[in-house]
């Protein structure tokens, strides 16, 4: 009768065994021998297969909760789903690998179940031309490899995978930023040193201004893997086609081949997405797609790759350009351009019109979207000599033969808020090398070389004073500074910071030599 009721007394010791780990208490019914190490415990809450309730909070785990946790643990790691901790799960732990989360908190979809195919993380992003910039690069690597790759990783993901577009910017503020940072880095994800974390990234539109946004671990040793480098390094192109996914959206996969699995996987030659991945982009853009871009992409709407035929304007057309107001004026190459309504005139001195204009704007600017019916503001960047074309929220990039892949890009791409539905005009003021965009009777002040809007900004245009509310255009001729509307036009002095006493006069017969 003793001995029966010692192993009933250690039966139900067995049962609801009780463990103390590092001040917080867990309440787990497993067996003695499969214990949760501190270590695993740490990795389960990290990576989403538990709650993580703080060091100073009591968390209770059920015998079936502990192992359903296991199971999907192992599932993610593409081992047999027993529930207990043996040796092939433990060696998870140390494994290479990804640093977001596996099953992401606040997700319907964090079940064992939906675990075996694609996961969609978060939102997508709501256009289709993607920018990203790298900002530096690991030592191993020559910086000409890293764009490189970066570049082919990127591509992956487009066509056929998805209707995106993808360009590096080495100015301005892209959509997502590339860096290589070590241990805590200010994202509040520090990584730990050479293995285990490689890298991690944010979905877009999450964490504010660190969306779609993907860090690299500068300790590690990154090696390029399509070059037959050895194989001790991490292959950055298999790192970074893995981060993208989640810049795009994408959560892990338990599928082994798929490139959203969550473990580091080797160079493969030949390398290309899994029907998983497919699925999943598919999913997110193609059947939940909305881009805000779209208008210029539609077959027909489109000229990012079709010229408009060039055809002359009506006879009528021209004419409108001495009645009332210029849409946008500025320079192209060193000559003077103006855009009134579909048509642009074309100047070599004050009053002097080069032979063939005024034409249509498309026919000069070829790769415009046939659907733009009007220039809102022009200005030609004198970093490059590549004139900038601003029309409602988006504006477009030539380059003196065709517009850049790339365009259409939203007015927020230099920090301008979202709200803002045109601009009114745009100035790369000499007199500082910054640029000002002009909306209403507020502008705002753009460092092209730092990539960012300086702060304080907007500002009333009454700083700039003499010049009204409303302008239709501004731009800098013979180092003299011009403010334009209706068909009235003031001179600004730079130096005074005023307008000239003698202003207004008249546009029209000024510029155009309209009587």
């Amino acid at each position: 009768m003793k001995a029966k009721l010692g192993r009933s007394f250690q039966k139900l010791l067995f049962k609801n065994i009780l463990f103390v780990l590092w001040n917080t208490m867990y309440v787990i019914a497993v067996p003695t021998a499969n214990l949760p190490s501190k270590d695993m415990v740490d990795f389960m809450k990290q990576y989403g297969y538990f709650i993580n309730a703080g060091p100073k909070t009591d968390a209770l785990y059920t015998e079936e909760s502990f192992r359903e946790a296991v199971k999907q643990m192992q599932q993610f790691g593409h081992l047999p789903t027993t529930g207990f901790i043996d040796e092939a799960t433990t060696k998870l732990l140390t494994a290479p690998r990804c640093g977001i989360p596996d099953l992401p908190r606040q997700s319907p979809k964090n079940n064992s179940s939906r675990a075996k195919r694609y996961v969609i993380g978060s939102e997508g992003w709501k256009k289709k031309t993607i920018t990203y910039k790298i900002h530096n690069w690991p030592p191993q690597l020559e910086y000409d490899q890293v764009v490189e790759v970066m570049k082919t990783a990127f591509n992956t993901w487009s066509e056929p995978a998805s209707p995106l577009r993808f360009e590096e910017v080495r100015n301005g503020d892209p959509d997502i930023e590339i860096t290589f940072a070590s241990v805590d880095h200010g994202d509040g994800y520090p990584f730990d040193g050479q293995g285990r974390v490689l890298a991690h990234a944010f979905f877009p539109y999450d964490f504010g201004s660190l969306g779609g946004d993907i860090h690299f671990d500068a300790d590690e040793f990154w090696i390029d893997g399509s070059k037959g480098e050895h194989h001790d390094g991490i292959d950055l192109f298999s790192a970074a086609v893995h981060e993208i996914g989640h810049s795009l959206g994408l959560g892990h996969s338990a599928v082994e081949n798929s490139v959203m699995f969550p473990y580091y996987q080797r160079y493969k030659p030949g390398f290309r997405l899994h029907y998983d991945d497919l699925l999943a982009m598919h999913e997110l853009y193609i059947v939940r797609g909305s881009f805000e871009d779209e208008q210029y992409d539609k077959p027909g709407n489109s000229g990012s790759t079709t010229d408009t035929p060039l055809l002359p304007p009506k006879k009528d057309d021209s004419g409108s350009i001495c009645n009332g107001y210029f849409d946008a004026v500025g320079l192209f190459k060193d000559d003077i351009v103006i855009f009134k309504g579909l048509f642009i005139w074309r100047f070599r001195d004050r009053g002097i019109l080069r032979k063939g204009y005024p034409t249509y704007f498309n026919n000069v600017f070829r790769g415009l979207p046939s659907s733009m019916k009007h220039v809102d503001a022009v200005y030609q960047r004198t970093s490059d000599l590549r004139t900038l074309l601003f029309s409602g929220k988006h504006f477009w990039i030539f380059d003196g033969y065709t517009i850049t892949s790339g365009s259409p890009r939203p007015l927020t791409y230099f920090g301008l808020p979202s709200y803002l539905t045109r601009v009114d005009a745009v100035l790369e003021w000499q007199k500082n090398g910054k640029t000002y965009f002009f909306s209403g009777n507020r502008y705002w002040k753009y460092d092209s070389k730092m990539g960012r809007m300086d702060e304080g900004y907007p500002q009333s245009i009454q700083r700039w004073q003499g010049v009204p509310m409303n302008i239709d255009a501004v731009f800098t001729w013979k180092s003299l500074t011009y403010f334009f509307k209706n068909d009235l036009y003031w001179r600004f002095n730079d130096n005074e910071m005023m307008v000239d006493k003698q202003f207004p006069f008249s546009a029209s017969r000024d510029w155009v030599g309209c009587q």
